[in-house]
């Protein structure tokens, strides 16, 4: 009757375990999955990068072939960091690509900003294009009162 007793609580010893090694193998797969892995890269062509993901959008920059570049992910589109600029690049060639540790903003380049255009009309009322503001909030097109002429 002991050694029942024992051998069961050694299976259960045993399952335990098994189940402890399974929670942590299903836990560093998850934390591997949720990393982001930066590159440390030489450019192997010029490469344009863009404010969103596309291959035909306004350009934030074009880096020149054999520059040093920082980048994010293993997509089709990989964000490029150059001279503090950052954009997207899709399907980038580099000639050199090593793991790197990059503690820093990566955030995409803001768009320029849109000019203010005002129309001469012989009423008061003005009409304002569109624009963005500093803080990046965009202004829809309005109408306003003219300004007085002091």
């Amino acid at each position: 009757m002991v050694f029942n007793h024992l051998k069961f609580e050694k299976s259960a010893k045993k399952q335990i375990m098994k189940f402890k090694l399974l929670a942590f193998s299903v836990f560093s797969v998850f934390l591997s999955s949720c990393s982001v892995n930066y590159y440390l890269c030489e450019t192997g062509e010029e490469i344009s990068t863009f404010y969103v993901k596309t291959s035909n959008g306004e350009k934030v920059i074009t880096i020149p072939k054999g520059e040093k570049v920082v980048v994010k992910g293993r997509s089709s589109y990989r964000q490029v960091k150059y001279n503090d600029r950052v954009g997207w690049a899709y399907k980038p060639f580099f000639r050199s690509e090593e793991n790197y540790k990059y503690r820093g903003s990566f955030r995409t380049a803001k768009r320029k900003k849109k000019t203010r255009t005002y129309s001469n009309y012989s009423s008061g009322t003005v009409r304002v294009k569109g624009y963005y503001r500093k803080d990046g909030t965009y202004v829809r097109p309005h109408t306003r009162k003219r300004r007085k002429k002091h």
